[in-house]
This record gives C-alpha cells, sequence and structure tokens, in this order.
C-alpha cells in the first residue's frame, strides 16, 4: 500500500498548508482599521474578499480531512476497495472479495 501511504503524507501536507493559509488570513483580518476614511473603504472590501477567501480554505480543510479519516480505514486483505452491503459481522462486505470470503483488515 505505498500509494495510500504516499496520499497520505500528500493530504497532510495540504493540511498544513491550508491551515497556515487560514492562519493568514485571520491575521489580516484582525488588523486594526486605518484613520483615514478612504483606507477604511479599502480595507472593508479587502476584508469582505478575505472572509470568502477563508470561507473557501475551511471547506478545502473539512474535505482534506475527510480524506485523511478515509484513509485511516483499513483495507481487507483481499484487495477490495470499498464497501458493499452483505457482510454478515459489520452488515456490509468490502466491494471485490470473492464470495464467502469474510473481510479482514490487513
Amino acid at each position: 500500500m505505498p500509494d495510500l501511504a504516499a496520499a497520505k503524507v500528500r493530504l497532510q501536507a495540504s493540511l498544513t498548508e491550508l491551515e497556515g493559509r487560514l492562519t493568514n488570513i485571520a491575521r489580516d483580518l484582525d488588523q486594526p482599521p486605518d484613520r483615514d476614511w478612504d483606507e477604511q473603504a479599502i480595507e472593508i472590501e479587502d476584508d469582505e474578499a478575505l472572509e470568502h477567501q477563508a470561507a473557501l480554505v475551511e471547506k478545502e480543510i473539512a474535505s482534506v480531512q475527510r480524506g485523511l479519516a478515509a484513509s485511516r480505514t483499513a483495507a481487507p486483505a483481499c484487495g477490495a476497495t470499498r464497501w458493499r452491503r452483505g457482510c454478515r459481522a459489520r452488515g456490509r462486505r468490502w466491494a471485490g472479495c470473492p464470495p464467502g470470503r469474510a473481510p479482514s483488515a490487513r
């Protein structure tokens, strides 16, 4: 399963990068307002764009976290890649398992 390990490393690196980006956005949003009214108007527009970026980054973080959670589930020894209903032990079985073979974790 070297591909799974490599994917997990890439997901973890993406998560670290996204969390850093979100920290930078939060730091930019926490800046005190400028005393000049014209500058404040520009900063408000910039803050709106940063809030939208933060929302997108948070969605991406959630997606990466779901990917990492999925990578933690053990695949069966028979090499199946997804679940299918019918396993007596768990109420479902892995797709691709030979009939009559109970899935076992690797």
